[in-house]
């Protein structure tokens, strides 16, 4: 701008060149400036978006080890089950069978309580046989001993 005042009329035309030039410098240190502050931003949000991204990969990776132990919790809920439901059919068979034994000493007990009464009632039997046996034997005693006086006498 100095030198194009120093020339004159001809040097006019480039002074108006160099001050647009000058302005557009400005402007372009400005711009410059402007866009150094964007890329600051965006370097900033990339490096936030990269932290962000790095603690979502931690967090996912211990939600799949997490996953994992839920998963091999439940096999062994599942063995348990399985296990369980084994037993249980066991307990099951063995109830039956108690129950058939239960039955069949049940059985065993009527068939007892039958004989026991047929034993008694024999006995009932046995014993009024044997109080007519005894009553006849009282009967003949009584009976030879009138023949042994009878006999005797004459």
């Amino acid at each position: 701008a100095i030198e194009a005042a120093r020339a004159g009329e001809a040097g006019r035309g480039f002074a108006v060149v160099a001050d647009e030039v000058r302005k557009l410098a400005e402007k372009t240190a400005a711009a410059t400036g402007e866009i150094e502050s964007v890329l600051a931003q965006i370097r900033d949000r990339v490096a936030e978006a990269v932290a962000k991204s790095e603690h979502s990969i931690k967090e996912m990776e211990q939600s799949r080890q997490l996953s994992a132990a839920t998963g091999a919790a439940l096999e062994e809920i599942v063995a348990s089950v399985a296990g369980l439901t084994e037993e249980i059919g066991k307990v099951a068979e063995m109830a039956a069978e108690q129950q058939q034994i239960s039955a069949a000493v049940l059985t065993h007990i009527q068939d007892n309580e039958r004989h026991t009464d047929e034993a008694s009632g024999n006995a009932s039997n046995c014993k009024t046989a044997c109080e007519g046996l005894r009553d006849l034997s009282h009967k003949l005693t009584a009976e030879l001993s009138r023949f042994k006086i009878s006999a005797g006498v004459n």
